[in-house]
């Protein structure tokens, strides 16, 4: 895989000061690539500091696109949007209110010796890394901000920080948009975020669970422990419900193998108090 092949996907809804730190942290990225944004709130393409932030992205070497969307859409519609209009084979995607843990795309780059034989043979569908929110807004009863030295395992792989001297590699089904590169390919193959229009609703999320779980149903998917960021989570939740067994619990096909969804709904289980 080359940098050639990889595209800096980023979705923004309503953050714009969140969304400026990220773009202005970019340069500090030590290789060069295309960035596609997709913008939802509808006052950045007049903001001069948000020009200025573009701008200064492509004098330092970087290939931005940036969309504007309406409001309204949903993040399933919007993430979709972002697969769909990916130039590259590969995405780093990552979310608007993140900051970075020292250079995740150079450690990416750097780490592929290190990878499993399934990046290589084609068979890769997504590598997460840890995105740690530093307030627990969610009210999760595990959540901790200090790093963790405990075992790898599928149920407390995306949301805690392993504090490992080595590189780690573990699988996983288990996906957060906020911090993971994926197969863009693989992804549009297993229909993307695409979901019927009965179960797409604005105030539902887990867009991520499902595009985690149809690329886990087919391919490798993998954990690292040295692609970190931080996340700085809204003061309360944008959405009635934040368990995502909603989806599982489906009778609609998905593209979700029995496997996936078992594993899946004792992870989550695990967090809502199951």
């Amino acid at each position: 895989m080359k940098l050639t092949d990889i595209t800096i996907g980023i979705i923004s809804a309503n953050r714009e000061d969140m969304l400026l730190s990220l773009l202005r942290s970019l340069p500090g990225l030590k290789h060069r690539c295309k960035i596609l944004l997709i913008e939802n709130s509808g006052n950045m393409s007049a903001s001069q500091e948000f020009e200025d932030a573009l701008a200064f992205l492509e004098y330092v070497g970087f290939e931005v696109g940036c969309t504007w969307q309406k409001q309204g859409q949903t993040m399933f519609q919007l993430r979709q949007q972002l697969l769909e209009r990916c130039p590259t084979r590969y995405m780093w995607m990552i979310d608007d209110d993140v900051a970075l843990v020292g250079d995740p795309l150079d450690t990416f780059l750097q780490m592929q010796r290190g990878l499993p034989d399934a990046i290589i043979s084609g068979n890769f569908g997504y590598l997460q890394g840890s995105k740690i929110d530093i307030r627990n807004t969610e009210g999760y009863d595990d959540w901790q901000i200090a790093a963790t030295s405990i075992s790898l395992a599928v149920g407390n792989i995306p949301r805690w920080f392993y504090d490992y001297s080595t590189l780690v590699i573990a699988d996983t089904c288990v996906m957060d948009c906020g911090n993971v590169f994926l197969d863009v390919k693989r992804a549009l193959e297993v229909r993307g975020f695409k979901v019927p229009k009965v179960l797409d609703k604005q105030e539902y999320t887990g867009e991520d669970v499902l595009m985690g779980a149809r690329l886990a149903s087919n391919y490798c998917c993998l954990f690292a422990s040295n692609l970190k960021v931080y996340h700085f989570p809204k003061s309360k939740m944008r959405f009635k419900t934040k368990d995502p067994r909603w989806l599982l619990n489906s009778k609609v096909d998905l593209g979700i193998s029995e496997e996936i969804k078992e594993r899946l709904d004792a992870f989550y289980g695990s967090k809502f108090g199951d």
